[in-house]
């Protein structure tokens, strides 16, 4: 059934973002699923455009999905207009943003993504920013900031210190 006519018919905004969730996230990592999940969400934001503008972490959502299909550049331009209106910047999405220095396709510089995750860590210390950081100072083989944020990962690996409010309150597949 098309994507767009299932969830005009038959699924709430919230709905079709949790049957989304659950097809990208299935335990068989099936790709058609996945693609469907995708397609599902990317209609979701057609169909209903209120609710999709009301919570910039939907598009956080949209971004991680092609994130799974490997589509760097539709990753970064969600994230991109999850940025939109926003000051200053959560850091859930500074984070999200600075992660796609690692795509091939190289939409931020490494410098880039060091500012992005250094404001992230001002805000909150968390184990993707700190890992992500840390990444960047072996790549650049600053041995010195390297250590400091290997320090703060080893302290943060056994707590609780993941991202919160990456995603829209009413998913709980995450």
């Amino acid at each position: 059934m098309n994507p767009t006519r299932f969830i005009e018919s038959l699924l709430s905004f919230e709905e079709a973002m949790l049957l989304a969730c659950q097809l990208l996230l299935n335990d068989e990592m099936n790709e058609i699923l996945r693609e469907y999940g995708v397609s599902l969400i990317e209609q979701n934001r057609q169909v209903h455009p209120k609710e999709w503008g009301e919570d910039w972490r939907n598009e956080v959502f949209l971004g991680d999905a092609y994130y799974l299909m490997m589509k760097y550049d539709k990753q970064y331009e969600a994230y991109t207009r999850a940025s939109t209106n926003l000051s200053p910047l959560p850091p859930a999405l500074l984070v999200s943003l600075a992660g796609c220095y690692l795509s091939s396709d190289s939409f931020l510089t490494i410098d880039d993504a060091e500012k992005l995750l250094l404001e992230a860590l001002e805000k909150e210390e968390t184990i993707e920013a700190v890992t992500l950081v840390r990444g960047i100072y072996k790549t650049k083989n600053d041995a010195n900031k390297f250590s400091y944020w290997d320090k703060i990962f080893h302290e943060l690996e056994n707590s609780d210190a993941f991202m919160k409010d990456k995603w829209p309150k009413f998913l709980d597949c995450e």
